[in-house]
């Protein structure tokens, strides 16, 4: 009768778990070549000698196109604790250079560079968890915005 009082007073000691786990997204690049880029000076050929290709362009318009050079050093770590409550953390280094290029010149960025760390309780399944990153990009008119 005590050793079953005991495993199931132990039970839930059994579903706690921990996991960490380290990933790279993007190509390292040049931090060095941002203070040379210049708003309506630079051009998408320079870019490309400096940098290389970008990580995504994104189509604005016919002679606009949004490009992302980025880099990200994450590292995840999650905490399972009985009755399904999840701790996510996830802290690294990162470093993300919006560009807005029309008719292949610069007309508008933004950098940001640096260690962040972010923090969530998740009482749901895993399967309907969605993080977004928040990542502070340029519109297509010249105004920085935080998207």
């Amino acid at each position: 009768m005590k050793l079953k009082l005991f495993t199931i007073a132990l039970a839930p000691l059994l579903l706690w778990g921990c996991a960490t786990s380290t990933a790279t997204t993007g190509s390292d690049f040049i931090s060095a070549v941002v203070p040379h880029i210049k708003r309506g000076v630079t051009t998408s050929s320079q870019l490309l000698r400096w940098l290389g290709e970008p990580y995504s362009k994104e189509p604005v318009s016919a002679n606009t196109v949004l490009w992302l050079y980025t880099w990200v050093r994450p590292t995840a770590n999650m905490a399972v604790v009985p009755f399904g409550h999840r701790n996510i953390g996830t802290s690294g280094y990162m470093k993300t250079l919006w560009l807005v290029i029309k008719d292949d010149v610069v007309v508008n960025y933004t950098y940001e560079e640096g260690l962040y760390e972010r923090h969530t309780r998740v009482t749901s399944p895993p399967e309907t968890l969605l993080l977004q990153s928040s990542l502070y990009r340029p519109d297509t008119q010249g105004n920085a915005t935080n998207k």
